[in-house]
């Protein structure tokens, strides 16, 4: 958006059609917060299914008793507020896991996806079209973190495009982060 330029100037700018999809979108920002909760509680309860997983019912048991110690170890570490969950290139529906476990843990998160395939469901066609599906995948994402309510801050950055495409990153902070860090800071000096 160019500073001092309202929305709907810029929509004046736009041929009919664009502008239709912007009015759709607009439309739809409301709508998506109340569906982006609910599909929150159940990725969380489907993570919860899959974490408690008997080896009964795993069909790789030898990952799965991986994984369970390794959820396991961070979710003690997380409740002493010492992890962060950081994961590069996490293919396709790894990067909703990794966001799952983050928001269960309550813990920060930093994650640069890749291989968009599978991750726009529930992810309105009309933004698929507009943003294209990664843009529109990922925005979904920063969605369901912000809806968390654990986070004050969730925003993208971004590594020099010559060292990867597929460069973008979704940053979410923990309620009170940044002030932990400035007191830990300063105690320290």
């Amino acid at each position: 958006q160019q500073p001092g330029v309202q929305p709907q100037q810029q929509q004046g700018n736009l041929p009919q059609q664009q502008q239709q999809e912007v009015q759709q979108l607009q439309g739809l920002l409301p709508q998506q917060g109340a569906q982006l909760q609910q599909q929150q509680q159940q990725q969380q309860q489907n993570l919860q299914q899959h974490i408690s997983h008997g080896p009964e019912q795993d069909p790789y048991p030898g990952a799965r008793c991986t994984f369970d110690k390794a959820v396991a170890q961070v979710s003690a570490a997380a409740a002493e507020g010492a992890v962060g969950i950081t994961a590069v290139h996490a293919c396709g529906a790894l990067t909703d896991v990794c966001l799952d476990v983050a928001v269960m843990l309550e813990a920060p998160i930093a994650v640069m996806p890749c291989c968009y395939s599978g991750t726009s469901a529930g992810v309105p066609q009309a933004a698929r079209r507009a943003l294209g599906v990664s843009m529109a995948a990922d925005l979904h994402r920063v969605y369901r973190l912000s809806a968390s309510k654990c986070y004050t801050c969730v925003d993208f950055a971004a590594i020099p495009a010559s060292i990867t495409p597929m460069n973008r990153i979704i940053i979410a902070e923990r309620a009170g982060a940044r002030q932990r860090g400035e007191r830990i800071s300063k105690e320290r000096r």
